[in-house]
């Protein structure tokens, strides 16, 4: 079972369940390997009640070829989408997966080694309500964090 991936039950105005993700190195099933089969085992789960998957993902298409072909980064967006789920930023911003403008992520704090490699996937029937979607500067978060926040606003 892939360790770092914790479903959260939400209630308050409306109920839905939260995929938090830290996708990481060193375990049984290594970065993206581990989200996909997460996804896979949480499937009914995800189909039974609206879900958000959010998280660092450490993934992005530009890495597909170093992972199995059913284990990658594509593979798990095919997957999210046949479970009715995109990716807000990939969604409101129309960019492709691999052809993002706006990194979430400065590689060892290095502003020259710009990744989008965090990810928020949710109902796709909710992506017509987003308002905004941003992401955290370099200059305004680099002393918290390689990564950036990402704010999604429904």
């Amino acid at each position: 079972m892939p360790k770092f991936v914790v479903p959260v039950s939400e209630s308050g105005p409306s109920e839905f369940t939260i995929l938090a993700v830290w996708s990481k190195s060193k375990q049984p099933c290594i970065y993206i390997q581990g989200v996909v089969k997460a996804v896979q085992m949480y499937r009914d789960l995800i189909t039974a009640t609206p879900t958000v998957l959010i998280g660092d993902l450490n993934s992005s298409v530009i890495w597909d070829a170093q992972h199995p072909r059913e284990l990658n980064h594509s593979a798990l967006v095919v997957l999210l989408s046949e479970l009715g789920l995109v990716s807000a930023y990939h969604s409101f911003c129309g960019e492709a997966h691999g052809k993002e403008t706006r990194p979430t992520c400065y590689f060892r704090w290095n502003d020259q080694q710009p990744f989008h490699i965090d990810y928020c996937f949710i109902p796709e029937i909710w992506a017509r309500d987003m308002r905004r979607v941003e992401i955290g500067s370099y200059d305004n978060w680099k002393q918290h964090s390689d990564h950036r926040p990402l704010l999604v606003s429904l």
